[in-house]
C-alpha cells in the first residue's frame, strides 16, 4: 500500500525549541552566504561593475611593477635595467626627434596648456603622474587654491617637494590613483595628465576613475602619444616584444581616442606632429633644413590639427575635455 500522502485533522503543534532551532538555522544560513559573497565576490559588490573591478585590479597589479621602474629609471632615457632592444629604441628616437630641439614646439604646447588652464585661483587641482615635476607644477602650486600631486614613485615625489614647497594648500602622495583606499582625495575642478593617459592598460576603467574625483563641470588636461598612423602601427608592432615597460605603455590607438570622445565633452583637441613628423625624414638628410620645416609644419599643425577626424594622422594628442553632467 502506497504510503499516505495527507492526514485529516490539525496539523500536530511546533514546538518553541523548533522554532528557535529554525531560526537560528536560517539566521546561520544567511551569514554563511553573506561571508561567501564578501570573500569571493567582493571586488564586485564594492566596485558595483565586476568587469570594471577586474581591470582596476589587473593594472594595480601592473603599477607595482611601474612604480619600482620609476624609482630608478625614466620613461625617456636609457638606464641598465632595461634591456637592449629599448634602449636602443630610445637613443634613435631621441636622434629622430632631436629636429625640433631650438624650435618653439614645446613652449607653443605649453602656451596652449595654461590658456586651457584658465585662471586656477579657485580651483582643486590635480597633477596625475606628476614625476618630478612639470613646466605647471610650482605655477599651479603657487595659484591654485588647493593642488595636489601625485606618482607612484616615492624618490619623484621628493623630488616635486622641493620645486612646490609645503604651503598648506600643498598635498603630495605617493601612492597610485587606482586605489580609492590609499587615493581617497575628489571633487577635483582640473586634472592634469600630462602624458599619463597612456599608461593605463584598460583605458575605459581608468576614465571610470577619472569620472568619480572630478567635481560637476570639472575638466581634464591630457598629452598622450597616438600610434593611429600606418608608421607609428608599424614601427611599434616591431619593437613592442623587446620593449622593458611594454605593461605600461599603450599608446592612444583608434578605439582610445574614440573612447576619450564618447565618455567626455571635448573642449579643445591639438594634434601634435601630424605634418609635422615628416620633418624628421628632412632633418635625416639635413638637420637645419629639419628643424626649420619641424617649426613651420608644427605651426600648420596648430592650425589645421584641432578637430577630432584629424588626430588620427597625428604622433600626438593633446585633449581639453569636460565631464559629463
Amino acid at each position: 500500500m502506497a504510503p499516505a500522502l495527507a492526514q485529516d485533522g490539525p496539523a500536530p503543534a511546533i514546538s518553541a525549541a523548533d522554532t528557535a532551532w529554525m531560526m537560528a538555522t536560517t539566521a546561520s544560513l544567511a551569514l554563511q552566504t553573506c561571508r561567501l559573497l564578501s570573500d569571493n565576490c567582493g571586488p564586485k559588490l564594492r566596485g558595483g561593475n565586476p568587469l570594471e573591478a577586474q581591470k582596476i585590479s589587473e593594472m594595480l597589479e601592473i603599477n607595482k611593477d611601474q612604480k619600482n621602474y620609476y624609482e630608478v629609471a625614466s620613461g625617456g632615457s636609457t638606464h641598465e635595467v632595461n634591456s637592449a632592444a629599448t634602449n636602443t629604441w630610445r637613443r634613435l628616437r631621441s636622434r629622430v626627434l632631436g629636429v625640433f630641439d631650438g624650435t618653439a614646439v614645446a613652449k607653443s604646447i605649453d602656451d596652449l596648456h595654461r590658456q586651457w588652464m584658465g585662471d586656477l585661483s579657485g580651483k582643486k587641482v590635480l597633477e596625475l603622474g606628476v614625476g618630478n615635476g612639470s613646466p605647471f607644477s610650482r605655477e599651479m602650486a603657487h595659484s591654485a587654491r588647493e593642488y595636489v600631486a601625485i606618482d607612484l614613485s616615492q624618490s619623484r615625489i621628493d623630488e616635486l617637494r622641493k620645486k612646490v614647497g609645503t604651503a598648506e594648500n600643498v598635498k603630495l602622495y605617493a601612492t597610485d590613483f587606482l586605489s580609492a583606499e590609499a587615493f581617497p582625495e575628489e571633487k577635483f575642478d582640473l586634472i592634469y595628465a600630462m602624458a599619463v593617459f597612456h599608461h593605463f592598460k584598460h583605458l575605459d576603467a581608468l576614465l571610470d576613475v577619472v569620472e568619480r574625483k572630478l567635481a560637476p563641470g570639472g575638466q581634464v588636461i591630457t598629452y598622450d602619444p597616438v600610434k593611429v598612423w600606418w608608421g607609428a602601427r608599424l614601427l611599434r608592432a616591431a619593437f613592442r616584444p623587446f620593449q622593458t615597460d611594454a605593461a605600461w605603455e599603450h599608446p592612444f590607438a583608434e578605439q582610445s581616442l574614440a573612447t576619450i570622445e564618447k565618455r567626455f565633452r571635448v573642449l579643445h583637441c591639438q594634434g601634435i606632429m601630424g605634418k609635422a613628423k615628416w620633418a624628421c625624414i628632412a632633418g635625416a638628410i639635413s638637420p637645419a633644413a629639419g628643424r626649420r620645416l619641424a617649426q613651420q609644419w608644427h605651426e600648420d599643425d596648430l592650425r589645421t590639427m584641432t578637430a577630432t577626424r584629424t588626430l588620427r594622422s597625428c604622433l600626438q594628442v593633446s585633449y581639453h575635455l569636460q565631464k559629463m553632467p
